[in-house]
């Protein structure tokens, strides 16, 4: 047993070894023989500039910024909306106030000419009353006249009537001014002129807070003209 165990150990070492070494060393060569394979190059790899992620969040941000810009301009034209009915409500407020003054001054001019008619007629009164006393002077006269006419003298002819004159009283100032003419007072609106028939003689006339009282002669068939307009 020994015997063969070293028999086989003689083997290995004289044959075998010689064998294993050989036919590594063909291989090696083999190998040294064969074209070297080229390196395989990896392919690169493309990063994106952005990420899809990052894009969607900056679209929601613009779209809700617009949502949010809509909505004030929503809010502004409904502000808007509000400020012209309020407007419009005003502006039917100033017409109707227009036709209520509108009918006023048509009231207030109702009023004013019959005003002016009431003092025309009382300025026609005052004329009347002037020719009475006229009239009646020129009877008194007549009548003392005939008084002082011996009975039984014909009398041959009838003394000559009275001679007139006329004082014209004019308002040419933008405020009603009174007038005194031997004591009557006469009331003259703007742009209002008055004639006044008196008998031909002195007579006293006076323009309240214008002129004190002055005396004048007038003779038969004169104007007189007193005239109030600012200097």
């Amino acid at each position: 047993m020994a015997r063969t165990h070293y028999l086989a150990i003689i083997w290995a070492v004289c044959f075998a070894w010689p064998l294993a070494v050989s036919a590594q060393e063909n291989s090696e060569n083999k190998s040294s023989l064969q074209p070297a394979k080229p390196e395989e190059k990896s392919a690169p790899t493309n990063k994106p500039a952005a990420p899809a992620e990052d894009n969607l969040a900056k679209l929601e941000s613009r779209l809700d910024k617009l949502q949010t810009e809509l909505a004030q301009l929503g809010k502004n034209l409904a502000e808007l909306k509000q400020q012209l009915a309020v407007l419009g409500q005003g502006i039917s407020t100033v017409d109707k106030g227009l036709d209520d003054l509108k009918k006023d001054v048509a009231a207030v001019n109702t009023v004013l000419q019959q005003q002016m008619l009431a003092k025309r007629l009382d300025a026609l009164e005052q004329q009347v009353q002037q020719l009475r006393e006229i009239v009646k002077q020129e009877s008194e006269r007549l009548q003392a006249a005939l008084a002082q006419t011996p009975k039984g003298e014909v009398r041959k002819a009838f003394a000559a009537p009275l001679a007139t004159g006329q004082i014209i009283l004019r308002n040419d100032w933008s405020l009603p001014v009174s007038v005194s003419v031997d004591g009557v007072t006469y009331t003259l609106q703007p742009g209002q002129e008055q004639r006044v028939i008196r008998p031909a003689g002195n007579f006293t006339y006076e323009v309240h807070g214008w002129q004190l009282p002055r005396t004048r002669s007038l003779s038969a068939g004169e104007q007189f003209l007193i005239r109030i307009a600012l200097p």
